[in-house]
């Protein structure tokens, strides 16, 4: 039956059928997977976000999105409420005029500032337009971000945490063995 449905009514049909449903993130990562359709996806992950009986491996679903698709879920539920600061790999797209996007973005600011290790902050865009510079990833950093206008930007960059491997599926290059 599903092969017969488009896209719009199997959202539908999900919306409906998971009203008392309970699945764990991977279960809800497999249903996202059976979308082809970008906005499709994104909605059957917002669709199926709250039934995940296991919120601490909600960055499973995260990782199986595009970063695009990432950016769009995290749009749709709120920065915060996907927000993880183990595993924070991702697209993200904040209104730092919006006090729930500017904490999220305060967040991950202060977490680059602490990590030595690793460029945190890539393709950083800043009320869309291309920021070329590299941005110092210091104390300072939010501060400078949040003032590069006249008023509040909205920021647009990938975030790399060390869970970047993970997401990819991959080994650390520390944790390599030759």
């Amino acid at each position: 039956i599903a092969g017969k449905m488009s896209g719009c009514e199997c959202i539908c049909r999900l919306r409906e059928g998971s009203v008392f449903m309970q699945i764990t993130a991977a279960q809800a990562r497999d249903v996202v997977s059976l979308y082809y359709n970008h906005a499709e996806r994104v909605e059957a992950a917002v669709i199926l976000r709250n039934r995940i009986v296991d919120q601490q491996n909600m960055y499973t679903l995260l990782y199986s999105l595009h970063m695009l698709e990432q950016q769009y879920f995290l749009e749709r539920v709120g920065p915060l409420n996907l927000l993880n600061m183990e595993r924070p790999t991702g697209r993200y797209r904040l209104n730092t005029d919006d006090a729930e996007h500017y904490q999220a973005g305060k967040m991950l600011a202060d977490f680059a500032a602490s990590c030595n290790d690793i460029n945190n902050i890539h393709a950083l865009y800043v009320d869309g337009k291309k920021h070329d510079k590299q941005i110092n990833e210091n104390s300072k950093m939010w501060t400078l971000l949040v003032t590069m206008t006249e008023r509040k930007p909205v920021l647009e960059f990938d975030f790399t945490g060390r869970d970047i491997w993970e997401m990819l599926a991959r080994d650390a290059p520390s944790d390599r063995r030759g």
